[in-house]
């Protein structure tokens, strides 16, 4: 119910007053309805913007300004799974998988390897879909997620070890081609 039908609703049983749309009880009343419902819209804004699920415009400016960038750039939903990462504080929150969906917001389809024993991930880039950020942009933005104790190197190269494991050579097979790393790249049997 808007605020005009509201007050209309809470005076009529009085009986005090005409409220025919021609009186000017009812033209008074309908100015206040047209401020409340000004700072009615005004409140719901606030409201949405309040919240990062629900946030659109300021409420996103505003919360990535904290973290140092505004990514306005990206799609609204693109931007609110990574105001989310940002707040993500707990050690449970670092995983492989969370790694590979932070990729995954930025435009990154891959795989990464894990080496423990040098504190190393390797990041297999399969493909790169950002239309808004270069690579190094995104290189980047990624690095304030990425844990700071962990050596991360990224692979964009077109050839990946599961395609050369899919070729069934053994590593003399492949040393007898005599090929240049570039003709390995694009190699195809």
């Amino acid at each position: 119910m808007n605020s005009l039908n509201s007050m209309i609703s809470k005076l009529k049983p009085l009986g005090l007053y005409n409220l025919d749309s021609d009186s000017l009880v009812y033209k008074e009343i309908y100015s206040y309805s047209y401020g409340l419902e000004i700072i009615e819209d005004l409140l719901d804004e606030l409201e949405r913007e309040c919240f990062i699920n629900t946030a659109i415009d300021y409420g996103l400016d505003n919360r990535e300004k904290t973290f140092g960038y505004v990514d306005q750039g990206l799609p609204t939903e693109s931007r609110r799974k990574l105001l989310i990462c940002n707040n993500s504080v707990t050690r449970n929150d670092f995983t492989k998988a969370d790694i590979e969906y932070l990729l995954g917001i930025y435009g990154i389809d891959s795989y990464i390897i894990e080496v423990p024993n040098d504190s190393t991930i390797h990041i297999n880039v399969l493909s790169f879909t950002n239309s808004v950020l270069s690579k190094s942009e995104v290189l980047n933005r990624i690095q304030a997620y990425l844990p700071a104790h962990l050596n991360c190197i990224f692979d964009f190269r077109e050839l990946q070890w599961q395609q050369i494991d899919a070729m069934d050579l053994t590593f003399a097979q492949m040393d007898n081609k005599d090929l240049t790393w570039n003709e390995i790249d694009n190699y195809e049997q």
